[in-house]
């Protein structure tokens, strides 16, 4: 059996090759925003798929989604506190290696 080789089909590289010519347009995330919509997105010259991405990335930094999980069912105010610590620790704890790994460098 032959071994892979990456560069063994140049279907890319060849002359009159359907990328060639083609650029692409760098569009400025204001571009994107519907005035008066807080969670909409413009589709632009049909790229359904670019106004996917920003939309996705729009309501995953909204943070609207975690909510959603988080009230899906209910949990006990103090096991809210016990996770709410145990992140708190965590983060702490990371920060403080990073403190030693600055100190030893």
């Amino acid at each position: 059996m032959r071994p892979y080789n990456r560069l063994s089909s140049k279907s890319h590289y060849q002359k009159g090759s359907q990328f060639k010519g083609k650029k692409k347009i760098k569009r400025r995330p204001e571009e994107y925003v519907i005035p008066g919509a807080p969670m909409g997105v413009k589709v632009l010259d049909g790229n359904i798929e670019a106004a996917l991405r920003k939309f996705k990335k729009l309501v995953k930094e909204s943070g609207v989604l975690f909510e959603l999980k988080e009230r899906r069912e209910f949990s006990k105010p103090s096991a809210k506190k016990t996770k709410k610590m145990e992140t708190a620790k965590r983060r702490q704890y990371h920060i403080s290696l990073e403190e030693l790994r600055e100190r030893l460098y």
